[in-house]
């Protein structure tokens, strides 16, 4: 083997090593990315992403392609980090439907205070209307201009948002979590709450700021969530008071289908024991809803008293991860240490024994226990909770 040959085979390996090290994303240079076929804008349904939670820094963009006759389009996530544009990182979504939503996301790998620019693409293949035998690609993206020049769209990494509101006209001010399966935390500010004008701010902080109150009461023998620690754990500034109420709106995890929920409130992170009450609870939004007039700190709370259907996932049905950070998975809720979830063909052969999670659940990804996918088809659950005797079983289906 000559010079040459060895060198294109190191080159080769090296190259593949590197590709391996980001399998849930490509990167490529700016100089070298060449789009194919003709450019069009109108393809493709998004609402622009402004911010991203430094908190989960997680993007996921809700996506609907609306293309003439188009049956299904590749489907990239382009981005870069600031103004680094030589190297893109994509996320590829194969065969999407025409219009049907779809969600794709990745994790971003950014601090706070810097900058996400992102572009969605998608390229379909079709055939010439003069010559049916003659295949031809289009590429289209988000978001163009007014001439159809593609360009990216800025999100900042941010944990927090601020914003002046005339008291006269009212406002609502958003604190958008970058990912939109789920709603964004939000203040609804209505006109004449005040007057002249005012600035408010809500930060969301990590839960490991919380500092449990002194008073606060001890786990119970109930088998309860996170009894001293909330789920959601924010900080509102309000300028100057306020001469009637606002509306807090906050955004809760995928927890339970109940609506027991308790709100806290501090003047400090030591200190957050006031109740506040609570005006509504969306189970669908997934929104608690309360009215506040005063600058502090906000813990949410759940305490609950699990029953069966309380560990069941709420997905039925699943598809294999395609080529993203984060694909579909079954979510079994509250389980813990000790706990555990065992997976059967219908045949009755064990696939996948899982004991271990978080304090959301633990989860099934599709894989049997050496790491490879399973056949589709039906799937049943056995969940084990440690202090019952009784078995949870139930059918879920994994699709390849």
């Amino acid at each position: 083997m000559n010079k040459l040959n060895k060198f294109l085979l190191v080159l080769l390996f090296v190259s593949f090593c590197f590709v391996s090290a980001f399998a849930d994303r490509t990167i490529v240079s700016s100089s070298t990315f060449k789009l194919t076929g003709r450019i069009v804008g109108n393809g493709i349904q998004h609402n622009a992403i402004n911010s991203i939670s430094s908190i989960d820094k997680f993007l996921n963009a809700k996506v609907l392609v609306n293309f003439g006759t188009a049956e299904n389009v590749d489907f990239k996530l382009k981005y870069y980090i600031n103004n680094d544009s030589s190297t893109i990182y994509e996320v590829k979504k194969d065969s999407i439907y025409h219009n049907n939503p779809f969600y794709i996301s990745t994790d971003i790998d950014a601090n706070e205070g810097d900058t996400v620019n992102y572009q969605l693409e998608g390229v379909f293949t079709y055939r010439d209307a003069k010559s049916p035998t003659v295949t031809k690609t289009s590429t289209f993206c988000w978001p163009v201009d007014a001439s159809e020049n593609p360009y990216y769209q800025k999100a900042v990494i941010a944990s927090s948002v601020s914003a002046a509101v005339d008291g006269s006209a009212g406002k609502t001010v958003v604190l958008q979590s970058g990912d939109q399966s789920k709603t964004d935390t939000y203040l609804f500010v209505p006109a004449g709450a005040y007057s002249g004008s005012k600035t408010f701010a809500i930060k969301e902080l990590p839960l490991t700021d919380y500092i449990t109150p002194s008073n606060a009461p001890a786990s119970s023998s109930i088998r309860i969530v996170n009894p001293n620690k909330p789920v959601k754990l924010y900080s509102v500034e309000i300028d100057g008071s306020l001469e009637q109420d606002i509306m807090f709106n906050i955004s809760y995890p995928e927890l339970t289908s109940r609506d027991n929920f308790t709100l806290k409130k501090g003047a400090d992170l030591s200190s957050i024991t006031e109740n506040v009450p609570i005006d509504s609870v969306d189970v669908e939004k997934k929104i608690v809803s309360a009215k506040i007039n005063k600058t502090g700190y906000y813990a949410l709370f759940t305490d609950i008293n699990l029953v069966d259907s309380d560990y069941r996932p709420a997905r039925r049905v699943i598809v294999k991860a395609r080529a993203q950070s984060r694909g579909d998975v079954f979510a079994f809720n509250y389980l813990k240490e000790g706990d555990s979830v065992k997976i059967y063909n219908v045949n009755g052969k064990k696939v996948r024994t899982i004991t271990s999670g978080n304090d959301d659940g633990f989860s099934w990804d599709g894989k049997d226990d050496s790491g490879r996918y399973v056949e589709s088809g039906t799937y049943i659950y056995q969940i084990k909770v440690k202090g019952k005797s009784k078995l949870i079983s139930g059918t879920i289906a994994f699709v390849k």
